[in-house]
């Protein structure tokens, strides 16, 4: 399949069509790259924050986005479909707990880990 990529981009060189906005992607194609989105993000409160919330995970697999939280007292839960900026939001959040109840509990699907 790689080898297709390189007679579109050898093609469009030849003919000096160029590729335009496309060309990242083709040159990716070639090489093999994938163009699937990856993003690790992980926020750790600290003990003098008044909050139930231990940790907070936020993962991006191509187009799913996970958030997952873990209470001081042991719980942990997964919320699906969360924007990367909800996540940005909590972690910087001088109440995270009520940021989680107001922002995210009720409003996106979720399950216990």
């Amino acid at each position: 399949m790689k080898k297709i990529w390189l007679v579109i981009w050898n093609l469009s060189e030849m003919l000096n069509i160029g590729l335009g906005r496309f060309a990242p992607w083709v040159f990716g194609q070639m090489i093999g790259r994938s163009r699937k989105r990856v993003v690790r993000k992980e926020h750790i409160f600290g003990k003098d924050q008044p909050c139930q919330i231990r940790k907070v995970w936020f993962f991006i697999e191509g187009s799913i986005e996970t958030m997952q939280l873990e209470f001081r007292d042991g719980p942990k839960y997964q919320y699906f479909d969360i924007p990367e900026g909800l996540y940005d939001e909590l972690v910087v959040s001088q109440k995270p707990g009520k940021f989680l109840n107001e922002r995210v509990k009720g409003r996106y699907r979720y399950s216990a880990v």
